[in-house]
């Protein structure tokens, strides 16, 4: 008889345990990642491919604003083009949050409008020009 109770013991006590592991609650949805922070005014020189003989080098001057919070909230997504230290041209565009996080439209102004998704801080923006 005493041989059949500490044999019962632990096999209710490994029972006890499963019942308890499946009820416990499931474990916490992963952090959603870091939102970007790339505001702040960022500067480049424009590289076209294949490369123009005796082409002009052109200065990109990109300024963004804070990374939009909630949804409908928009950001300045601006691009100024100088050659020469002279402005060329000026891109005011906003950048849209829709509806989560990495659900975003680039948008141009004029209806044009560049849907873009956020996949490892990498912003996507698929077009055709």
């Amino acid at each position: 008889m005493l041989a059949s109770v500490s044999v019962s013991k632990p096999l209710l006590a490994l029972g006890g345990a499963l019942v308890l592991m499946a009820a416990a609650p499931p474990p916490p949805a992963p952090a959603p990642a870091p939102e970007p922070s790339w505001a702040g005014t960022w500067r480049g020189t424009l590289t076209n491919e294949p490369a123009r003989a005796n082409a002009p080098k052109v200065d990109v001057m990109r300024e963004i604003g804070p990374w939009p919070q909630k949804d409908g909230d928009c950001t300045t997504w601006r691009t100024i083009y100088s050659i020469a230290g002279v402005e060329k041209s000026r891109k005011d565009y906003r950048l849209y949050r829709r509806t989560g996080p990495d659900d975003l439209v680039i948008d141009e102004g004029g209806g044009l409008e560049l849907s873009s998704r956020l996949l490892g801080g990498t912003l996507i923006s698929v077009f055709r020009y």
